[in-house]
This record gives C-alpha cells, structure tokens and sequence, in this order.
C-alpha cells in the first residue's frame, strides 16, 4: 500500500512566521501495466472501486490525463492498447483520497493556529515533544509508551509539560513483562 504525506504552510509575512499542517495516510490506487493480455474486465476489476480517483492512461504514443473511472473505460476501449501504464492522477483537484488528506492537514494547521500560547498570544503552542518511559503496571519497569507531552512556543519559548492520564502503562506494551 502506498503513502501520502502532505503539508499546508502559512506564513505571516509581518512576523516572518511559518506554521505547517500535516497529515498522512495510506493511499490504495496504485499503477496497472498494460500489455497484450490486458483487456476492460480487468481495468474494470482493479479500478471500479475508486470512482472518485481519476487516472492517467499511457499508452506509449500519448499521455491522457484526469480520466475518470468512465472516461478511462471509455478510452481504453476505443484505443485498445497492447502495452503501456495506467496510473493514478495524483494531482490534488483529481484525487478523493488525496484530497481527504489535504484537508486533514487543513484541520491540523488551524488547529495550530488557534492554539495560543498563554505567555505571548502567539499561535502553534501545540505538543512539539514526547518524552517516553510510562512506568509499567506490574514491574515498573519503564516502557516506551508516552509518559508526558510538552508544548512549545516558537515564539518566547514557554513551555508546559503535561502528563499522560494514563499514571501507569499497560503490561502490553513492556518490554520485560511481555518482550
């Protein structure tokens, strides 16, 4: 399966700032490779079930673009290429999966933006590191789950530890009481 990482960027010019949302994903369309035996029921078969993805049919004399499910099944028929590659478009305005990512960064990057911190007012005061090493329940025995957060402003440098709701790990996750 095939990953997708994005990253939407804003800057304040006035301040210099940059503030980046991410987001990834897995990303399920992948490329069929046409040759002799390739015919419409197995174009059909692989990519029926992404109809929002649309596709890029290259059949090694011409590159079409943004096809959609119909439009690929349509063109492959008419051309019927002996060889060649099918592959997702990726570009965002012809990717569903693509674009649930995108606006998954989105919602990431506003969220940095109304996270203030309490010092200075200034945005993206979010949890920048982990510190591992959560106290297993049976042994206490550090583990690698999550012990505290700390958010960070980029700012001033204020900073604000917080930890885990969790007082104790869970023997799942310990590395001596279950290696």
């Amino acid at each position: 399966m095939n990953w997708d990482e994005e990253v939407i960027c804003f800057y304040d010019k006035h301040t210099d700032i940059a503030i980046y949302g991410h987001a990834g994903g897995p990303f399920s369309p992948s490329s069929l490779t046409i040759n002799s035996e390739t015919n419409v029921e197995s174009i059909i078969a692989a990519c029926q079930r992404y109809k929002e993805q649309h596709w890029i049919l290259d059949d090694t004399q011409t590159l079409y673009k943004g096809l959609s499910f119909e439009g690929l099944v349509a063109l492959f028929k008419e051309k019927a290429p002996k060889a060649g590659i099918i592959t997702p478009d990726l570009r965002a305005m012809y990717s569903g999966q693509r674009q649930a990512i995108i606006c998954l960064a989105a919602e990431d990057l506003a969220r940095r933006l109304a996270s203030k911190c309490p010092q200075c007012q200034r945005a993206n005061f979010v949890a920048k590191q982990l510190t591992k090493g959560l106290l297993c329940e049976l042994c206490n025995m550090p583990t690698q789950q999550v012990k505290s957060t700390t958010s960070l402003c980029d700012c001033c440098g204020y900073n604000h530890i917080e930890a885990n709701e969790k007082h104790v790990a869970d023997a799942t996750y310990c590395q001596f009481c279950n290696p």
